[in-house]
């Protein structure tokens, strides 16, 4: 379980997040959308334990990350920048990780299956600063297969990963989630990461916006326009809002003409996302 409970978090006198309340149960995944410095790499990183919420309370696992070394023990997690030892091999990288969150010294054997699982068996003798980004996030998959993680967080996981890379990542987190662990990701890649989430949350200024299903958030477009608010929906910006409709772009254009509402824009929630980002 992964809770996060009115929380809030300043940085140099600026308000970063404002207010969040979010729980992931076990066997679940939330991914995290916005823009660009919304605030969702920081969530992340009080999830993690790596910074303490200005008010509100962060729970994993029932434990307080910030000041729990036993809570960290129970996470998971993969980050945009990676935490790898350049100077040890490959293989040394996975040893060092399996003795860190178990207490004791691998089997070869398993090290080896890991190896292999990820596509690194040829590359283990190598040291981690001679792989390419993709490779050394091949590493850090094999590093969640070390144990058994209650909670996950992924930050841009897919990100330098070839399409063979973003499949293996995929399927290592739906065995993750039919584990038990529940799963906090950021992405941008839409394809892999909605196949995976159970709910996405939207984050704009530092604030939950909207909650979807996959679905909903699939067929989520932002309608721009002097009457974009007569339309309903979520308000998304001074002359925009966000609704949901399997009709399409050109279908919410017919409808807004059909109704007298001039319009701007009409573009999907995710590029409108990337747009402001």
């Amino acid at each position: 379980m992964i809770e996060y409970d009115h929380v809030s978090y300043s940085a140099n006198r600026q308000e970063i997040l404002r207010e969040i309340t979010l729980k992931v149960e076990p066997g679940k995944c939330v991914l995290l959308v916005g823009p660009n410095g919304s605030g969702k790499s920081t969530l992340i990183k009080l999830g993690l334990g790596l910074l303490k919420p200005t008010s509100g309370t962060v729970s994993v696992c029932g434990g307080n990350p910030y000041s729990s070394k036993e809570t960290r023990r129970k996470i998971g997690f993969i980050m945009d920048s990676d935490v790898l030892d350049v100077l040890l091999t490959g293989r040394e990288n996975l040893e060092f990780f399996y003795e860190l969150y178990n207490g004791s010294r691998p089997d070869s054997g398993f090290i080896n299956s890991v190896l292999e699982r990820v596509g690194l068996s040829e590359e283990a003798g190598k040291k981690a600063g001679q792989y390419s980004k993709g490779m050394r996030k091949r590493l850090e998959i094999g590093r969640l297969l070390l144990y058994h993680p209650e909670a996950v967080f992924l930050d841009e996981p897919f990100s330098g990963l070839d399409s063979g890379g973003k499949e293996l990542l995929a399927g290592v987190v739906r065995e993750l989630k039919n584990n038990g662990a529940a799963v906090v990701m950021v992405s941008h890649e839409a394809e892999f990461a909605l196949g995976l989430a159970d709910r996405v949350v939207l984050i704009v200024g530092g604030r939950v916006l909207a909650h979807f299903s996959p679905e909903e958030f699939s067929n989520a477009y932002v309608v721009s326009g002097p009457d974009a608010e007569k339309l309903g929906g979520i308000k998304f910006g001074p002359k925009s809002v966000i609704l949901i409709s399997r009709a399409g772009v050109d279908g919410l254009i017919n409808a807004c003409r059909e109704k007298g509402i001039t319009l701007e824009e009409v573009m999907p929630l995710m590029k409108a996302i990337r747009r402001e980002g």
